[in-house]
């Protein structure tokens, strides 16, 4: 397996991986079609955000995408403020690979790894229940805000 940063031209497999990844968690599919655009990955949002893939010859078995806005950039959520920083916006593996530890190594690379000196901590919104993952990563709730999203908050 190896990580290599995405290529615009892998917006529509990223997309499919994505969906395919939220059937295997028995998402309903009207979450799925409400969700389409949010989920929909496309070449613009490769290019301008940290997108890395991990690979096995010509198979794509997960993507984690981190997006970064400045200090001085609101983000609204919900009815609360984010005032810059780094967002896991996606992580997702394909579903013949879950539980292989690709969904672990993902962010870890770009902790250690291809965001070394950059990119020391992210912030993300959940729409899971933050048990084992959190464990894992020994990831700890710096703050909890209700983001308008039904069961999501930011963490």
């Amino acid at each position: 397996m190896i990580f290599r940063n995405a290529v615009p031209d892998e917006a529509e497999s990223l997309s499919k991986l994505t969906i395919d990844s939220k059937r295997y968690w028995d998402y309903p599919e009207e979450y799925l079609a409400l969700w389409f655009e949010v989920l929909e990955m496309n070449s613009e949002y490769i290019g301008k955000n940290m997108v890395v893939v991990a690979e096995e010859g010509v198979d794509l078995l997960g993507y984690i995408s981190i997006i970064e806005e400045p200090p001085e950039h609101v983000l609204e959520v919900g009815n609360c403020k984010v005032y810059g920083g780094f967002f896991l916006d996606n992580l997702f593996v394909d579903p013949s690979h879950i539980k292989q530890g690709i969904g672990e190594s993902l962010p870890q690379l770009l902790l250690t790894g291809a965001g070394r000196g950059k990119l020391n901590v992210f912030m993300f919104y959940p729409n899971l229940t933050p048990g084992g993952f959190m464990r894992r990563w020994a990831l700890f709730m710096l703050e909890s805000r209700l983001t308008g999203w039904e069961s999501r908050c930011l963490l």
